[in-house]
């Protein structure tokens, strides 16, 4: 590594108006042109109820789709549909979408959800509809006619049979040569629908938020009316039958919407291991699936939260998809129905839902998601004031759409994602390096007060992209850093006097093409006024640490990007210097900068001397 000294200057400016998102910034050329399509779909990328299982699906749903560039597809199978009484198997209305989902480039997510009524564990159900996954609460008609009930819908409760063996010699033990148990329902069907979609469904889901149970204060509103230990019981039975039916699909945890219990994963994987045959079996899932919505930053606080809790549970890491999120959209003057934008309920303009698409995917990026799914294509029925599509129902795009694009047009065949707040956290960044050695780079305010930041060049050929796809040359030549003026947050959720901004600013893309290649490094020394080095002294870059040696030096191995640096805030000297804000940290070389620590020279700093007795 090549040991070179920059002059960086930081730039942090605090502007008086708007920065337009149209306004070309110093060092940017005039607006280029849009992006191309992807040709095929990205694979890290889906959309749910591109199409349902339930009903025809037309043509212009998957060209949507298709334009839109993601490579997956999540809807529902609901089992009292499929099989209305026992033994008797529908799968019309199925069979036509997952051979129109394959038709359109797109791979499927199938949930496995809903318990017929033949089957309820139940000896008394409410005569209440399934609950329809994407609703969070049932239509204002139903809700007045579950005033009256006790108990939730069939659909939410467990099968009856569930304790039965999953296969017919009697035991839970898996063989080539065995059979499914007729007497255990869920088994019977899991696996009747596993083998019958076998190479053409590849991932299957274990019910939708298992953690949402309908209670009185829901309105009897929720998808599973169980216990915990009942759904291990559930997800063994289904991970069991699937691989017996098609070893090579994936089954995914039924997702979890974490706030309803948030102690529900932990108690779950505890349930799990208390099986004895779980480690054999891969802990009965393969993947586990979340829904996080409204703020953009709980993709990447919870992911690295589901990490910690799988890893201090003593399991294997495991992929971790998120099968929904978005922010709901409030504001849409498009729309004959006007939804108030009020702080507290976790909703967003257009565009703002837009900056959510590039923020939340740059997050679940850098957390290390493997798949990610937009809830979702269309607003279509969700009831009145829930807006969720990329597209509103007359047909025309949200900036969210475009979004999107962005996102799976420059997102492929990613290598490497991490993320660089700086600025004081006020800056977040998240650097993607892709198979082709192109490195893009999201970047946003995350703060309320106007910012701008300089972005480092490394390649010779540099776009900002910005999320309606249009893009900009930038000007800026290699080793230069581009200044770019970051708009405001805008989303304040806090109903009050205080600030919570949910979402950030407007983001922009750095698209680099061949980027050199090579770790980094910051490395300096600290002194004091006179030149004297000063040893032991903690520093702070970014989220790594560093301490001075006897020669008062520090080195630390860093990934390119922007970082803080500092002394540490817990030392005497921190007070004593000045934090190098922003700080650009470039590919192969080691950045150098220098600490002088003022007004040392006549600080009396005591210590001890042990003496022998």
């Amino acid at each position: 590594m090549i040991a070179i000294r920059l002059t960086l200057i930081a730039i942090i400016v605090i502007t008086t108006a708007m920065f337009p998102a149209a306004t070309p910034a110093p060092g940017m050329g005039l607006r280029a042109s849009l992006l191309e399509q992807p040709l095929e779909p990205n694979d890290r990328f889906g959309i749910a109820h591109i199409s349902y299982g339930d009903r025809a699906n037309s043509g212009q749903r998957y060209r949507v789709a298709r334009e839109a560039g993601v490579g997956w597809d999540r809807w529902v199978f609901y089992w009292n549909a499929i099989e209305p009484s026992p033994g008797y198997f529908n799968y019309r209305t199925q069979d036509a979408a997952v051979e129109a989902d394959r038709a359109n480039g797109l791979k499927v997510l199938g949930v496995l959800f809903a318990t017929p009524r033949w089957a309820s564990s139940a000896a008394r159900v409410a005569d209440l509809p399934t609950p329809q996954v994407g609703r969070h609460s049932y239509p204002e008609q139903v809700r007045l006619q579950a005033q009256g009930d006790t108990e939730a819908s069939s659909a939410s409760l467990p099968p009856r049979g569930l304790e039965e063996p999953v296969f017919a010699d009697g035991s839970d033990v898996p063989g080539a040569d065995k059979t499914i148990n007729p007497n255990n329902p869920w088994a019977r069907f899991v696996f009747n629908t596993a083998q019958r979609y076998q190479g053409r469904v590849g991932a299957w889901e274990i019910w939708n938020e298992p953690d949402f149970s309908p209670k009185s204060w829901t309105g009897w509103f929720g998808f599973w009316n169980g216990d915990l230990r009942t759904y291990a019981r559930m997800l063994k039975v289904a991970y069991l039958s699937v691989k017996h039916a098609d070893p090579e699909a994936t089954v995914v945890m039924g997702s979890l919407a974490y706030w309803f219990q948030n102690d529900f994963f932990p108690k779950l994987l505890t349930e799990i291991k208390k099986d004895g045959a779980a480690a054999a079996n891969n802990y009965y899932f393969d993947a586990s699936g979340w829904h996080w919505y409204s703020r953009a930053s709980q993709l990447y606080e919870r992911t690295l939260w589901v990490k910690e809790t799988m890893q201090s549970a003593g399991l294997p890491e495991k992929p971790i998809w998120i099968t929904e999120t978005n922010l709901p959209v409030c504001g849409d003057l498009i729309l004959a129905e006007q939804v108030r934008c009020d702080p507290g309920a976790h909703r967003g303009r257009p565009d703002q839902q837009s900056a959510y698409i590039l923020q939340a995917i740059g997050y679940a990026l850098a957390a290390g998601v493997e798949k990610m799914f937009i809830f979702q294509l269309f607003d279509d029925d969700l009831g009145p004031g829930e807006y969720f599509g990329l597209v509103r129902n007359s047909g025309s795009p949200r900036p969210a759409y475009q979004a999107l694009q962005v996102a799976t047009q420059l997102f492929r065949d990613v290598e490497q994602a991490y993320r660089t707040p700086n600025a004081g956290n006020q800056v977040e960044m998240v650097t993607v390096n892709t198979k082709a050695r192109d490195r893009v780079r999201i970047v946003w305010n995350q703060g309320g007060r106007f910012i701008t930041t300089s972005l480092p060049i490394e390649s010779a050929s540099a776009q900002l992209v910005a999320q309606d796809r249009t893009t900009t040359t930038v000007s800026a030549q290699r080793g230069h850093l581009f200044p770019l003026a970051l708009p405001i947050a805008t989303l304040d959720d806090y109903p009050g006097p205080e600030v919570d901004f949910i979402v950030g600013g407007t983001p922009y893309v750095l698209l680099e093409k061949d980027v050199p290649q090579g770790a980094a490094a910051l490395q300096g020394a600290v002194i004091d006024s006179g030149g004297r080095p000063l040893a032991g002294v903690p520093l702070s870059v970014g989220e790594r640490n560093a301490v001075t040696d006897s020669q008062g030096r520090y080195r630390v191995e860093l990934l390119p990007g922007i970082y803080d640096v500092s002394l540490d805030q817990g030392h005497p000297f921190a007070g004593l210097s000045t934090p190098r804000p922003a700080l650009a940290v470039w590919s192969g070389v080691a950045t150098t900068e220098d600490f002088t620590v003022r007004g040392l020279q006549h600080r009396f700093i005591p210590f001890i001397v042990k003496r022998n007795p």
